[in-house]
């Protein structure tokens, strides 16, 4: 009797599961939106929810590579459609990038090239060597143009001069018959977009000389090879300032490549003065590193030509060049410019003005007017622009020449946009004031104000006003004030970083593209029959997928048809 009662309930309890289960399933087939929750603590009530509409999706991590969209979408377990794909792959672009810089900054904070460029403090610093530097150059250059130095400068050149003096830089295999060949065409028949050429002086032609002063980068020049990320700036300036004829230090941007230090090159006065340098540096050691220090022997850069110029625009580059010095020599406290005087003007003709402004942007402020770029100095200008940019000169007054070009425009807006933006860039040289100012408001908050007194939150000591006690902290309790002060550093330094259009990012180097499930802890089983079922390992046809990728590298026939190895992330591992 016992054992049928058993069976009894055994055959009734199969009964009603398996009419819940199809009660569950006419729900779904009836209704879409509704579904019936079957958790043991609410089957007996019958509770009835509501299905949520709104898509899972599934977002990969912030530290690894990025994925590309289509490699995201791969992930997602529902469908999703092109709108919502776009809105939410943007969406993971942009916080991908702020974790990216946010890391970058953690890990490059300390080093010595980025504090120079994103500290307030010492950014200032630079700025106002920079200033100094440009005054003395300036100097020099009105020095120059006083004893005549520049009067035979011209920056226009003809056919006859390209095929007497320069070589095309765009041809490997270069031969005389080129040049006799009309290779240097007139610029009226170039297209808007190609607004200059290339080309590179003979080996018996001085651009470094009259009429064109182009900048030598080996002259007087000692090369320091490399410069570690814990080393500074002013670190060599020390060592450099005791050496005879020192004129001026330039660095170069980190290189990603080098574990981002920097190359060096050292000017000096004379060329006497510079091999004297050579070896009293050659054993030069800063912060237990030995530096490398050699004669500059850098390559000569080509020689960019671009298209000439109808009197028309000639006449509102003169305009806008003159504008353009008058602001900077604003932003660097240069008080007297013959250039900008009505003497200069009415003395010297309109293509010698022109002429000179270029020149005088170049070598003072380090500005190349015609790719509206500006550089630290002189010589990374010309790492990038080349020693001198000349400008064709077209044949006769009736040569007809295009509507402006493209580039010509986009040079104008860029200029005048920087004109705008000095006032800006005036305003950011109070930024030390503005961090005073906080540090004061951040001390000022702790002051206790006991009757007519002030006391001081971190000693005993009482003081007749709140100024006072800000003094005595500064003086006194130098751990706590600039415990204060590295933090607003730090938040500005990461602020200037973010807002720095030409900022240095580090993203991780990509391994293996992530298909849908193997990107997921645990694996995709248990969503889908074809992949595995519960077990979590993925299933057969994620295995044999796999296996269908795999590659041996040291297979001697695929070595045979292929001439390159595959390179292999270990990341991978």
């Amino acid at each position: 009797r016992c054992v049928q009662e058993t069976d009894q309930r055994r055959v009734h309890g199969n009964r009603h599961r398996d009419k819940k289960s199809t009660q569950k399933r006419s729900i779904k087939r009836n209704d879409k939106n509704w579904e019936r929750d079957y958790s043991p603590h609410d089957s007996d009530r019958g509770h009835k929810r509501q299905k949520d509409k709104r898509k899972k999706v599934f977002v990969p991590g912030l530290d690894g590579p990025l994925l590309s969209y289509r490699e995201f979408m791969e992930l997602q377990s529902e469908k999703v459609d092109s709108e919502l794909g776009d809105k939410i792959y943007n969406k993971y672009k942009r916080d991908y990038e702020q974790k990216q810089r946010e890391i970058f900054y953690q890990e490059h904070k300390n080093d010595e090239w980025f504090k120079e460029k994103y500290d307030p403090i010492l950014s200032q610093k630079f700025k106002d060597e920079r200033k100094e530097e440009a005054q003395a150059i300036a100097q020099r250059f009105f020095k120059n143009f006083d004893q005549g130095i520049y009067n035979q400068l011209n920056l226009e050149v003809d056919d006859d001069i390209l095929k007497n003096h320069f070589i095309n830089a765009a041809e490997d295999n270069f031969n005389e018959e080129d040049l006799d060949n009309q290779e240097f065409k007139a610029y009226s028949n170039v297209a808007q977009s190609a607004w200059y050429k290339e080309v590179i002086p003979r080996d018996d032609f001085d651009i470094t000389g009259p009429p064109y002063h182009g900048f030598n980068a080996n002259s007087m020049t000692l090369f320091i090879k490399t410069i570690p990320k814990h080393v500074s700036r002013w670190d060599i300036k020390e060592s450099l300032i005791k050496v005879p004829g020192f004129i001026s230090l330039s660095l170069s941007e980190p290189l990603k490549s080098q574990e981002y230090t920097r190359f060096g090159w050292v000017l000096f006065d004379t060329e006497e003065n510079c091999n004297k340098a050579a070896s009293i540096l050659s054993n030069l050691v800063i912060r237990d590193y030995q530096f490398t220090i050699v004669k500059s022997k850098s390559q000569l850069r080509p020689i960019k030509v671009i298209t000439c110029l109808n009197k028309e625009r000639f006449d509102e580059d003169l305009k806008l060049s003159r504008e353009l010095i008058s602001t900077l020599d604003k932003e660097k406290d240069i008080t007297i410019n013959p250039l900008l005087s009505s003497y200069f003007h009415e003395k010297h003709p309109v293509a010698q003005q022109f002429d000179l402004q270029i020149l005088y942007l170049r070598k003072v402020h380090s500005y190349c007017y015609y790719s509206a770029s500006e550089y630290l100095d002189e010589r990374m200008l010309t790492a990038k622009c080349g020693p001198i940019i000349l400008r064709h000169k077209h044949i006769t007054e009736e040569t007809k020449l295009p509507d402006i070009p493209d580039w010509h425009r986009r040079m104008k807006d860029s200029i005048q946009k920087r004109i705008q933006e000095s006032q800006k860039i005036q305003d950011e040289q109070t930024e030390i004031e503005e961090i005073n100012k906080k540090i004061e408001e951040a001390f000022s908050q702790k002051i206790e104000q006991i009757d007519e007194k002030f006391k001081c939150p971190y000693c005993e000591k009482y003081f007749a006003g709140a100024e006072f006690v800000l003094k005595h902290i500064r003086n006194k309790h130098e751990n706590e004030f600039s415990d204060v002060r590295k933090k607003l550093l730090e938040k500005r330094m990461l602020r200037n970083y973010t807002k720095d259009p030409n900022k240095i990012v580090s993203y991780p180097v990509s391994g293996s593209a992530p298909t849908r499930y193997n990107n997921r802890r645990g694996g995709r089983g248990g969503r889908r029959r074809d992949h595995g079922g519960r077990s979590g390992g993925g299933g057969k046809r994620e295995q044999d997928k796999e296996a269908g990728e795999y590659q041996d590298l040291d297979d001697p026939k695929k070595l045979q048809q292929r001439d390159f190895r595959l390179i292999i992330d270990y990341g991978d591992l």
